[in-house]
C-alpha cells in the first residue's frame, strides 16, 4: 500500500526533528551543578543561565564578617563563572552587574545604616573586592513615622535616591564592575547584607534574573570643546558668543548632562541662562550650544565651559581673551604698523593687506 512505502521516510523525518528538538533543549538547559560557564562574548548571563536559582540570605544567615569597627557583613555563597585569558575591564569589552533583589527590614528597626551589594572576587585576607551594584539604606523618623532613605551610585544610572515607606521593597540596580571584579579564569559573585551601628536586615532575596552583562559599550564619557574661530569683542559694550560642543565619547548613554559656564562677573555680563541641561546624550552624540556675553569693560579674562552628566565624568575647557578699550586698540594698531614698516625692509613679501585687516577689525585679542 502507498502509505507503507512512505513510512520509513516519515519515520526518518520524525527522528531528525526529535533529535533537533533534543539538541535545542540541551543547549538551553542550565549547566550542571559545579560547572562554571565561560562568558567569552558580548551577551547577558542571568543567574539561571549560570546554573543558579534565587538566592535567599535570611537574618543571621550566610558567611559572617566582622569589621574592625564591630559592624557585620553577611555574605552569600558565591556564584562562579569563567572569563577568558587576557580579560580586563575595557577597552574592548566591559562588564556590568544587573542586580535584582527584594530586601526586608525587621519591625524593630530603629537606626543605623544598612547596605545591600553585589561584590566580585572578595579576598578574605586582604578584604579587597570588585564593586558591583548596591544601595545604602538609612532609617529616619519623619512626620512621626519611620522611613528608609536610600541612595545608590553607579556609572550606568549615576546617583539615585529615594525613600521607602514600607519595610519591604523590590529594587533593581546596575553598575560597571570595578577592575578587581574582572579577572581571567574563575570569578566569584557574592551578595552581601551590611549592618552598621545596630541596623538589621531581616531577609535579602536575590532573584535569578540578576545578571552579568558583557558589552562593547564603554561608560559614558564627556568631552567639551569651544568651537574654533570664536571672536571676543574689541572693546567694552560689545556682545559676543562662546560656542561649544559637548560630545559623549563613550558608549553608554550620558544622562542629565549639565553644561555651565563660569566667568569674571565684573568684566562680563551673561545674556541668558548660566547652564543648559541635555536630558540624554547617546554614545557618540553631540550637543552644541553657545553662551552670549556683553563686555562690561576692558581687561583679560577666562571663560570656562564645563559639562557633567549624572552618569558621566566632568570635562571642562577654558578660553582666555583680552578686551581692550578703543584707545588701547588704536595704540595697538599704531605700534603694529610701526613694527610692520620696520620689518618690511627685511621681509618685503609680508602680506600687509591681510595683517592690516586683522588689526583694523575686531581689535587685539588672545586665545589659549
Amino acid at each position: 500500500m502507498p502509505w507503507l512505502s512512505r513510512r520509513p521516510r516519515d519515520l526518518a523525518l520524525a527522528l531528525a526533528l526529535g533529535c533537533a528538538w533534543l539538541l535545542v533543549q540541551i543547549a538551553q538547559a542550565p549547566p550542571a551543578a559545579g560547572q562554571s560557564v565561560l562568558l567569552d562574548r558580548p551577551g547577558v548571563w542571568t543567574l539561571r543561565d549560570l546554573g543558579y536559582s534565587d538566592i535567599v540570605l535570611p537574618a543571621g544567615g550566610g558567611t559572617l564578617i566582622t569589621t574592625p569597627a564591630g559592624d557585620t557583613i553577611r555574605m552569600t555563597a558565591p556564584v562562579t563563572y569563567l572569563l577568558p585569558e587576557g580579560v580586563s575591564q575595557g577597552p574592548d569589552l566591559w562588564y556590568i552587574v544587573h542586580f535584582h533583589f527584594e530586601v526586608e527590614f525587621p519591625e524593630d528597626l530603629k537606626g543605623g545604616t544598612a547596605g545591600v551589594s553585589s561584590v566580585l572576587n572578595y579576598d578574605p585576607v586582604t578584604r579587597d573586592a570588585g564593586a558591583g551594584a548596591g544601595v545604602v539604606f538609612e532609617p529616619v523618623v519623619r512626620d512621626g513615622a519611620l522611613v528608609l532613605d536610600w541612595n545608590s551610585l553607579g556609572l550606568t544610572d549615576g546617583l539615585q535616591t529615594g525613600t521607602l515607606k514600607s519595610r519591604r521593597a523590590e529594587m533593581r540596580f546596575s553598575n560597571y564592575v570595578s577592575n578587581p571584579g574582572v579577572v581571567p579564569g574563575e570569578n566569584r559573585l557574592v551578595f552581601t547584607a551590611e549592618e552598621i551601628e545596630g541596623a538589621k536586615i531581616a531577609t535579602l532575596h536575590v532573584f535569578d534574573d540578576t545578571s552579568i552583562e558583557v558589552t562593547p559599550l564603554a561608560p559614558a564619557q564627556l568631552s567639551v570643546e569651544v568651537t574654533p574661530g570664536w571672536e571676543p569683542p574689541a572693546s567694552g559694550g560689545d556682545t559676543f558668543e562662546v560656542r561649544y560642543t559637548v560630545t559623549n565619547v563613550g558608549g553608554w548613554p550620558a544622562k542629565e548632562v549639565v553644561t555651565e559656564v563660569s566667568y569674571p562677573e565684573d568684566l562680563l555680563r551673561l545674556i541668558g541662562d548660566k547652564s543648559v541641561t541635555t536630558p540624554l546624550l547617546e554614545g557618540g552624540d553631540q550637543a552644541p550650544g553657545a553662551f552670549k556675553f556683553e563686555a562690561l569693560s576692558s581687561g583679560k579674562f577666562d571663560i570656562t565651559v564645563r559639562a557633567e552628566g549624572r552618569t558621566a565624568n566632568m570635562d571642562e575647557t577654558t578660553v582666555t581673551a583680552t578686551i581692550t578699550s578703543s584707545k588701547d586698540v588704536s595704540k595697538a594698531m599704531f605700534w603694529t604698523l610701526v613694527a610692520l614698516v620696520l620689518a618690511a625692509s627685511a621681509l618685503p613679501l609680508i602680506p600687509f593687506g591681510r595683517l592690516l585687516d586683522q588689526f583694523t577689525g575686531r581689535g587685539a585679542r588672545e586665545h589659549s
